[in-house]
Order: structure tokens, then sequence, then C-alpha cells
């Protein structure tokens, strides 16, 4: 996309919203361009554009925003889509813009005490909790039948701890995770994990919050239970001088050879690569790889080894105009985002399992590319069980019920109706 496109779609976006955006200098090399405008009951926004739009949404900046606003960080910028399961259809980039700027407007209007703020600052809550927070704390806990207990943490370096069931949990965390030498250490201090009641309220985030509030959070969020063990266990701790020790909430509601190789996961970095692709005019074979959700399975896609196909045919729209992934073992329509903190959190489950699996076959892929053995473009999938998605009331797609067991290849990936690589056929064919 370059910029004479761009504000050719931004005046088209005016004429049919009535909206006034216009270029700005941008703030931020990584964007192509930026532009401003006042959007009605919102106030002044900015649009920033990479040059991978359409596959690459705007990012929309707020100006001046108020600090009890939801889906933003600290420069104002707004978080529109968990997108982690979102394929975008780059034929209407006005549209693109159109439900990026109504999502925009539709989170600016939840309004702090309606209903739906509470319930979406819940959903998002961890999202919010300490972000600006002069400590940080890494950890890892059972939780499945903590109600008031008392783990290790160690203090690495300033404000920096680590949280965990034992010390040579945390240990392993603090090596394996956090990257840290465990020689600086300091092990001597132990925090109180308690387990909030089932309808404890949710606190409010955005406010400095001292240990008057969060004593008096506890007393009434927590079963009476719990409070008679916290208030004997502050007395001993007091008794023995044992001061500084921290109370932790446990909040649980009810390559140098000439092969480009990557591992990706979900559908909206696929088709950003895709599109990267075709800007850069890769001429390196490419092999990509990614799962099927729920453990059904993984592809192995493999492109730039012929001129009749390209990787984003494998993403164009079919003869009806519905866009997505043609070699999906999942019916179109789905959403299998799962969230444990909100947008933050949010991922696409399948195992480690089939990580490994993909993974084999990828890799035995571009041996065969750098053999000589793979010499047209191609999607090799790996079919596996679909008892875990249809559990969990999904469908399966035809496309994986008309598929044999075990490891298939389809040789003709093209599309008449890719954006990419349908108009330099065509030119080929007419030269002849």
């Amino acid at each position: 996309m370059n910029i004479t496109r761009l504000l050719s779609i931004i005046t088209e976006y005016n004429a049919r919203t009535g909206c006034d955006f216009a270029e700005v200098s941008s703030e931020n090399d990584k964007y192509l361009t930026t532009f401003r405008g006042l959007v009605d009951s919102v106030g002044m926004l900015r649009l920033a554009f990479s040059q991978f739009f359409p596959v690459e949404l705007p990012d929309i900046f707020v100006e001046s925003p108020s600090s009890d606003l939801l889906h933003i960080d600290k420069d104002g910028k707004l978080c529109l889509f968990a997108r982690s399961s979102l394929l975008v259809d780059v034929r209407n980039p006005v549209e693109i813009i159109t439900e990026c700027v109504d999502r925009a407007i539709e989170i600016l209007s939840l309004r702090l005490g309606s209903l739906e703020y509470w319930e979406e600052l819940r959903r998002e809550f961890m999202s919010y909790w300490g972000k600006d927070s002069v400590a940080c704390v890494c950890f890892m806990l059972d939780t499945s039948n903590t109600g008031f207990a008392e783990v290790p943490i160690l203090r690495v370096t300033g404000n920096e701890y680590v949280l965990s069931d034992s010390i040579l949990e945390a240990e392993r965390i603090l090596c394996d995770v956090m990257r840290k030498d465990q020689t600086t250490v300091s092990t001597d201090s132990k925090a109180l994990v308690i387990q909030l009641r089932e309808d404890a309220e949710v606190p409010f985030p955005f406010e400095n919050t001292t240990w008057q509030w969060f004593s008096h959070y506890l007393h009434n969020n927590i079963e009476k239970s719990h409070k008679k063990r916290l208030i004997k266990y502050l007395k001993n701790q007091y008794r023995q001088k044992q001061r500084h020790r921290a109370i932790i909430i446990c909040i649980i509601p009810a390559t140098d050879c000439a092969l480009a190789f990557g591992h990706i996961t979900d559908f909206r970095v696929q088709a950003k690569s895709v599109k990267k692709r075709s800007l850069t005019a890769m001429t390196v074979p490419l092999v990509i790889c990614f799962n099927e959700p729920y453990e059904k399975g993984g592809h192995v896609a493999i492109s730039n080894l012929s001129s009749d196909s390209c990787l984003q045919c494998l993403y164009s729209p079919t003869e009806g105009g519905e866009l997505g992934f043609r070699g999906s073992f999942v019916e179109s329509g789905q959403s299998f985002e799962k969230s444990l903190s909100g947008c933050v959190g949010a991922f696409v489950p399948y195992s480690c399992l089939d990580s490994q699996q993909t993974a084999i076959h990828a890799a035995r892929a571009a041996v065969k590319v750098l053999n000589g053995k793979i010499s047209s473009n191609c999607l090799i999938s790996w079919k596996g069980d679909d008892a875990a998605l249809i559990e969990s009331g999904f469908i399966t797609s035809f496309k994986y019920q008309s598929t044999n067991e075990g490891v298939t290849v389809e040789d003709d990936i093209k599309s008449d109706y890719c954006c990419v690589c349908t108009h330099a056929r065509i030119e080929a064919k007419n030269a002849l």
C-alpha cells in the first residue's frame, strides 16, 4: 500500500461517513502515514497505517484520553480486536477502516459505572491490574486447591520477584523463563496466597491503592475462615517481628541456506506473511507451518517454487466470495479463541504435541525442497483426531471429512481469484 492509494481510501471513507480525517506527520517510523480527524461523540482520533494495510489493521489513537478508559495503553492506542483468529478481507479497505472506527467508538462509549463497563473490566482485569506497578512479579501457582497458603517468594534484583509453590519450581522459573543468575537471589521471604470469594467485587485498577484500602478489600472479599487465619497469621508475624512480608491475592473466579522458514499460529499472521511476501518479491523457497485448533492436525505450505500459484492462493476468496483458508479442517464462521485474561491473554488452543508433529513435517519438507525432491508449490497436511473439537461444540469442515487419515499433499493450490499471482498468470499466457 502506498500513500497515494491510502489518501484515496480515506477520501472515500470521509465521503461515506461525514468525517474529516486529514493526513498529518507520523511520530513513529513504523507507520507509513497517519490521519487525524474528529469523530462525533468520542473526540479526536488518529488512524496510523503501516505499509501492509489492509492485511495489517490500522492502529487508532485517542488524543488526551482519560485514565479510566478500557482497552487503551499509555500512549493512547486502542486495542480494537483480539486478533489471534482474525482474517481480514483485504478486498474492502474502506469497510476495514469503518469497522475499526466503529469498534473504537464502541470502546470509547463504555461509561464508568455502567453494567457494560464493569463486565468488560472484569473480563480484562488482568490486563489492567498492576500495569503501572513499580514491581515485577513472575509467578506460577497451582490454585486448584488453594484457599489460604504460604509459599516461597524469591527476590531477584531491585523490584523483581519470582513466586511459586516451591523453591525448586521458583528457581526453575528464574533460570528457564527469566534467564537470571541464581546466585544473586534472596530466598528468605514468603508470600501469602488467599483465595477470594466467588462473588468478590472487582477492584478498580485505575487508582492509587494504599495498605488501608487493601486491608478493607480483603476484609470484604474473603471467607470468614480465611479472615480468622489471616488475623492469626499477622499476629504471629508481629510477635516474631517479621515485617515486610508480601501478601498476594489469588483471584479465582468459579537460516544461511536459500530457504525461508517460519512457524505461524494464527490466520492474521499467516495473511500478513502472505502480503509481506508479495510486497518484498521474495524469490527463495518459502516454507510456512501452522496448527489446527484442538489437536485436529497441521499444515505445511510451500511457495515460490513455481509461478502458477502463490501462498496468497490458499487465502483467496472462493467462487462464492467467501474468504478463508482453503485447507482448513474446521468449518468457517467459528471462533476458537480462548482467554485467561482478556485480549492480552487470548490464544487458540492446540497441543504442544501438535506443534512437534507439524514441525517434523515442515523440517522434512524443507529438506526435500533443498534436495530438489519438491519442485512445485504445494500444501502438506496431516489429519488429527476430531474428538476434542467436537466435544467443545465445534464443527469440522468438508475438507476434513473428505481427507484420508495420515498425511496428504495438495499439488494444485492455484486460485483464479488470487489478487497476487492471477494477473501475472494471465500476462504470461497472453505473451505465448
